[in-house]
């Protein structure tokens, strides 16, 4: 039998070799509550044998430099518990802050059945969240990814929010989906030049979903260019438009919006100080 304690601090030992110490207790304290709920270690328990068995295995997984939040299979966003998996990327807090920019603009409108898109949308994060702070609005998600909308389906069921889920590849011919024109399009697509991989944590790089990260660094913009310029069909007018963006992309974005019909463009910058989202209004 082998204590919690012990085996806690076994793993904040081996983390430490990875990350420093301070992540390394962060990991192995919010592990451990996660997995086997436990907030109090030093009481003296034990695990049990198939108990210690799950550890071994969940604790190789770490030591092997897997995310979290794919070991335990849930990540935290904005108040909600979202179960993640290799086929979405692992929910970031400037994507938070880009779902708490638009609830402050849209605040007074909390009663409007207003329509909103949320392009590239993963594990649903985005639309899921809105769905719970506007409870009056629709919300729709679209994702190139079978994979990655069976696990917003099913985080949209575990929280019991309706959110309407569409297969398909914004950059094909969009005519033949059926929606009504928008009050809201956001999306966070990918935006990151393979020429960036150099410079990434291999954590990033071996285990989130490349198809959500990159984009070939001849064409960094094809996503946000094929969102602005379906516009007209998915916009009603004075309609808007967000983004998260690449910090190093805020004028080009902008440029494109501006040159397409978006007016009151608006850059903001997240916890860190970087431009990484931005939004603007459509008019016809």
């Amino acid at each position: 039998m082998k204590l919690y304690q012990t085996a806690f601090d076994d793993l904040v030992i081996g983390l430490s070799e990875i990350y420093s110490e301070r992540e390394a207790n962060n990991i192995a304290r919010l592990f451990f509550e996660d997995v086997f709920q436990q907030t109090t270690l030093g009481n003296g328990s034990f695990f049990s044998n198939e108990e210690y068995e799950k550890y071994q295995l969940l604790a190789a997984r770490l030591l092997n430099r897997e995310p979290l939040q794919y070991v335990t299979g849930r990540a935290d966003f904005y108040g909600l518990v979202l179960k993640v998996d290799h086929s979405v990327l692992i929910p970031r807090p400037e994507t938070e802050e880009l779902v708490h920019w638009i609830k402050q603009d849209f605040k007074v409108y909390s009663k409007e059945a207003f329509n909103v898109l949320d392009i590239g949308t993963g594990s649903g994060c985005i639309p899921l969240t809105l769905k719970k702070i506007f409870s009056s609005w629709k919300l729709w998600g679209l994702d190139v990814s079978q994979d990655a909308l069976n696990i917003a389906k099913e985080n949209g069921l575990n929280l019991g929010l309706k959110v309407n889920w569409i297969a398909k590849n914004i950059l094909e011919d969009m005519e033949e989906i059926d929606l009504p024109k928008m009050d809201v399009v956001v999306s966070n697509p990918p935006y990151i030049p393979l020429v960036d991989r150099a410079i990434m944590e291999d954590n990033v790089l071996d285990f989130e979903p490349q198809i959500a990260l990159f984009v070939e660094d001849d064409n960094p913009f094809i996503f946000y260019e094929r969102i602005i310029k379906q516009a007209a069909k998915l916009l009603k007018p004075a309609a808007w438009l967000y983004f998260e963006i690449h910090e190093s992309f805020a004028k080009e974005v902008a440029g494109l919006m501006l040159e397409n019909q978006f007016v009151n463009v608006e850059v903001a910058k997240d916890f860190q100080g970087k431009d990484r989202m931005i939004k603007g209004q459509y008019i016809v």
